[in-house]
C-alpha cells in the first residue's frame, strides 16, 4: 500500500472548489453589472443666462454694468451643472457673484467662494 498525503489542492492540481466558486461569483458578478451611460448636461440657452445675470445684478443692487465670466461646469461640491462668475464694472464694487445653472434653468446665486474660483476669472462686459 502506497501511502499518500491528503491533498489541500494546492500545488497537486487541482483548484480548491472555495476557490473556484469564488471565482464562478467574480465572473458572474462582472458580467451582471449594469451599464453605466453619462449624459452631459445641456448648457443653459442665452435668454436664461442673461435674465439671471440681470436679476443677480439688480437683486445686489449693484453699480455700474455687469461683467461676467466665461460659463464652464461646476466642480462636485458645488450646485448645478454650470457656474458664471459676475462682478460689477465699478471699481469700489469688489465682490463676486456666483450664478448657478441646472437644467437650462436659473437654480441660484451666492457670493462666490473660494471652490467656485471667481476671483482667477477673466471678466468681460456682458453683450446684448
Amino acid at each position: 500500500m502506497i501511502f499518500r498525503p491528503p491533498s489541500s489542492g494546492f500545488g497537486s492540481g487541482e483548484t480548491p472548489v472555495r476557490l473556484r466558486t469564488a471565482l464562478l461569483c467574480l465572473s458572474l458578478a462582472a458580467c451582471s453589472s449594469p451599464q453605466i451611460s453619462f449624459t452631459p448636461p445641456t448648457l443653459p440657452i442665452d435668454t436664461v443666462i442673461a435674465g439671471a445675470i440681470q436679476n443677480v445684478f439688480a437683486e445686489n443692487k449693484l453699480p455700474g454694468i455687469p461683467e461676467v465670466s466665461p460659463i464652464r461646469p461646476t466642480l462636485a461640491p458645488e450646485p448645478g451643472d454650470w457656474i458664471i462668475c459676475l462682478k460689477s464694472s465699478a471699481a469700489d464694487k469688489p465682490l463676486r457673484y456666483a450664478i448657478f445653472f441646472e437644467d437650462n434653468k436659473y437654480l441660484k446665486s451666492r457670493i462666490a467662494v473660494s471652490i467656485d474660483r471667481c476671483d482667477n476669472e477673466i471678466y468681460a462686459p456682458r453683450k446684448k
